[in-house]
């Protein structure tokens, strides 16, 4: 397998690093309440998804797509089965802001098919980056 250069790299984790900040930002915006009455959390719960996704690949630029979005949503699985769990120091960290924000509060089953939906729009935005910024197409 050939190994990609330092400079694409490099740029590939910029581009998600840009991706990951933006949408934290959408996300953080669709737990505002009036976006909250309008589409529910069901937008928050995809979006979750698709940030762990860009954050996995900056980690891992050079993986496959599928394979980052797989991980992100064993991550979400994780997170997920986690909110079953009612232990003191997992209370501890959801009593703050950003903690019930990554961990949750209540396990739901149409969570797991929202982290789906997300990991795998993180697949889709990521083929229509790397399109974008294909040399050739530029």
């Amino acid at each position: 397998m050939k190994m990609p250069r330092f400079t694409e790299t490099v740029k590939a984790r910029r581009n998600y690093l840009v991706g990951f900040l933006f949408t934290i930002l959408l996300g953080l915006l669709s737990r505002l309440p009036l976006m909250v009455e309008l589409l529910g959390t069901w937008l928050g719960d995809m979006l979750y998804a698709t940030m762990i996704f860009w954050l996995i690949s900056i980690v891992f630029p050079q993986q496959k797509s599928i394979l980052r979005a797989c991980i992100a949503f064993a991550f979400c699985l994780f997170i997920e089965v986690l909110q079953v769990s009612k232990a003191s120091f997992l209370m501890e960290l959801r009593s703050y802001r950003l903690g019930a924000l990554v961990l949750g509060n209540s396990f739901s089953w149409s969570d797991l098919f929202l982290y789906f939906i997300g990991a795998t729009a993180g697949i889709l935005f990521d083929s229509l980056l790397r399109l974008f910024h294909n040399p050739r197409f530029s």
